[in-house]
């Protein structure tokens, strides 16, 4: 008669182990040995810092995006600063975002001398509520800022409402930016992120995808990218530029 040998996990006590919020592991097992593979060239190269992977990968994000460039940086912060600088934020600007962000979209903005005006969020996907984008700018004159500038916040995987932000942007002469954290890899009307915006920061926040997005700023205008040049840059405490 056979034997059926007992399970080394009862149903019941695989029914109450925790899911893994990001399960590194399942990661590995399936990337690998084509992660040993890329570590193991860098060693053999010896190029640690801004070897021939880097401009690799960078023309692949572009690829991907459809975005004329892509510079890749230490953090999402950084890819925030890095657009900011390029555009000339500083004292006096105002810069207008959605409230329902994570604190590193404000941040830069006050790194630059300038000032965070949040506006509402639309009740069913959270991202920036083109109406109010409208009442924040008539806040911001009132209050004696100049509105320099805008940046859509992307959330969970869904692009924010970019034909409708990108005109109110236009005819109030603000730039756009994209906050793409947790979008990069999603579309908008046909497009990909990264081309939704002339300016668009991704981060590698491990928390938000299992295999996360390196840090960036896709650019699309040629003129930014020449203002992103380390000697073209202004100088700010502590801000990381491009090599």
């Amino acid at each position: 008669m056979p034997v059926t040998a007992e399970p080394s996990v009862r149903p019941e006590a695989a029914a109450r182990a925790p899911i893994p919020f990001a399960d590194l592991d399942a990661q590995r097992r399936r990337l690998g040995s084509r992660l040993d593979a890329a570590i193991a060239r860098v060693l053999a190269h010896g190029r640690y810092i801004m070897g021939p992977e880097v401009a690799e990968l960078e023309a692949q994000l572009s690829a991907f995006c459809s975005a004329r460039h892509a510079i890749t940086c230490a953090s999402g912060t950084d890819a925030l600063v890095l657009g900011m600088m390029a555009q000339g934020i500083g004292p006096g600007d105002a810069v207008l975002m959605p409230s329902f962000t994570f604190v590193a979209t404000a941040e830069p903005v006050a790194w630059l001398g300038a000032v965070p005006v949040f506006v509402d969020v639309l009740e069913g996907t959270f991202n920036l509520d083109p109406a109010s984008l409208e009442r924040g700018i008539r806040t911001a004159k009132a209050e004696g800022l100049h509105p320099r500038a805008a940046i859509a916040v992307d959330l969970f995987g869904q692009p924010a409402d970019y034909h409708a932000i990108e005109a109110i942007c236009a005819r109030h002469g603000l730039w756009l930016m994209a906050d793409a954290a947790q979008s990069f890899g999603a579309t908008y009307r046909g497009h990909h992120v990264g081309r939704l915006a002339p300016l668009t920061a991704t981060s590698s926040c491990v928390e938000l995808s299992e295999t996360p997005v390196p840090s960036m700023i896709a650019v699309s205008p040629d003129t930014l990218v020449t203002r992103m040049g380390a000697d073209a840059l202004p100088e700010v405490e502590s801000a990381t530029r491009p090599v």
